[in-house]
């Protein structure tokens, strides 16, 4: 837009009074689908350029405010190139699903993991991490439909390694001593999960990608077990209460004929479509690097066509043919017109604005002859009166004198000979035409 013409910029804006900034001129109705898909682009490009301050220390930045008109006519045609491919750009990138925001994203995953929607926690209760609160281990881990311990991961993870009911088994890390469940009717508390977190190891912190979180997905997944309409992580059973018969989670519900249903798992859900966030996320971010990368291309070359305009000459060659051309296309038609004549005298005559004549060759010969014969007039004077001897003087059958009326300032209707304008004023003589040929002077 900086390099187009005045008249095209003017389509899109229109200034404002005083130090406003130019504002959008009405868009047109039935526009082509081209002129509509761009028209927005153009009217902010044309604002941008016409804005106040001038344009001129943008287009001096650029490199173009110091360009001729000529140099900056040639380089906008190379620039509208670089234009249209950046709009392609600009509209791929445009058109590109949306990703969700980062915090949106975190909020599902901590929602899933520990019932969390906020910042990390630095603590955690089981009021969050259970469907319902004030729940006893069978309440909360194996009974309803669905389970208390289907909202978030660490519901199962409490059902699976927080000894219930004052029980004495270790039922996740046999070397460890297991935190134990609240008395009463009491989900663990705070001090409980802090507990269950020792028995894990800690993982420094480390870029969550949809890779990494699929593959924990799938590991988990693998942990569900089915017995007719139950889902099962752990020992199945009416009877997994931490006891000697093992610790369990049951589903109910979760299963068709023992196979697992696993998109009945609230946390399992929720964890699928943060992995297809996080890669729609990692998708987008690819995208806009690559548009990035190639517009910041099309930059740089829009500045090598701008350095190479400022080498063309400033004012625009002249594009008529030159002289010599000229000269050279006048000859070829001239020799074509002359040697069309061939030895036609009065073809000759008649060519005189064509600057025909003689070669040398024929006219030394004509010169030669009068030397000899005399002057053409004073040759056919000495016939007189004489018609029939006037008309008889002939050489090699061609005619060297000839009569006529009114002419060479006789009076008029006088019979008297005459001398050819061209053999008088040429002195060539009719014996030579076969030595006749054309070329222009």
């Amino acid at each position: 837009m900086s390099v187009a013409a005045k008249e095209w910029q003017n389509r899109f804006y229109k200034r404002a009074t005083g130090n406003a900034p130019p504002t959008a001129t009405k868009k047109p109705e039935n526009l082509s689908p081209e002129w509509n898909s761009k028209w927005e682009a153009w009217t902010a490009a044309a604002i941008a350029v016409n804005a106040q301050p001038p344009t001129e220390p943008l287009l001096k930045d650029a490199s173009i405010g110091d360009l001729s008109s000529t140099q900056r006519s040639m380089a906008s045609i190379e620039l509208s190139k670089i234009a249209e491919a950046a709009f392609d750009i600009y509209t791929n990138a445009k058109a590109q699903k949306a990703a969700k925001p980062d915090n949106e994203i975190l909020k599902t995953l901590r929602s899933a993991v520990n019932g969390e929607n906020t910042g990390e926690a630095t603590t955690t209760d089981g009021t969050k991490a259970f469907s319902a609160a004030n729940q006893a281990y069978t309440a909360a881990c194996s009974s309803g439909a669905p389970a208390k311990a289907t909202k978030t991961v660490l519901g199962a993870l409490f059902c699976l390694c927080v000894v219930p009911d004052s029980q004495s088994n270790k039922p996740c890390v046999a070397e460890a001593t297991h935190p134990t469940w609240d008395s009463g009717d009491e989900e663990p508390k705070s001090a409980t999960y802090t507990l269950l977190r020792n028995l894990c190891p800690t993982v420094k912190q480390q870029t969550l990608t949809a890779a990494k979180l699929q593959q924990a997905i799938s590991q988990l997944s693998a942990l569900f077990t089915g017995k007719t309409t139950a889902a099962y992580i752990g020992e199945q059973g009416d009877s997994c209460n931490g006891s000697n018969n093992g610790a369990c989670i049951k589903y109910a519900g979760a299963a068709q004929a023992g196979i697992p249903n696993l998109d009945s798992i609230t946390w399992l859900t929720a964890l699928n479509t943060v992995t297809q966030d996080i890669s729609d996320r990692q998708a987008a971010n690819r995208q806009a690097t690559q548009a990035t990368e190639e517009l910041a291309h099309l930059k740089r070359m829009a500045k090598q066509i701008i350095a190479h305009a400022h080498l063309t000459p400033k004012e625009g060659h002249d594009t008529q043919p030159t002289k010599q051309t000229d000269k050279l296309t006048n000859k070829a038609a001239t020799d074509e017109d002359c040697n069309a004549a061939k030895d036609n005298q009065e073809s000759c005559e008649n060519l005189k604005e064509k600057n025909c004549a003689l070669k040398k060759q024929a006219k030394k010969k004509v010169e030669d002859r009068d030397k000899k014969h005399g002057e053409p007039q004073s040759w056919c004077e000495k016939h007189g009166t004489d018609k029939t001897a006037c008309e008889n003087d002939k050489t090699d059958g061609k005619q060297n004198c000839a009569f006529s009326k009114g002419k060479n300032g006789d009076k008029p209707e006088k019979e008297k000979f005459r001398n050819g304008s061209f053999l008088v004023n040429r002195k060539f003589a009719p014996i030579d035409a076969v030595f006749v040929s054309f070329v222009p002077r």
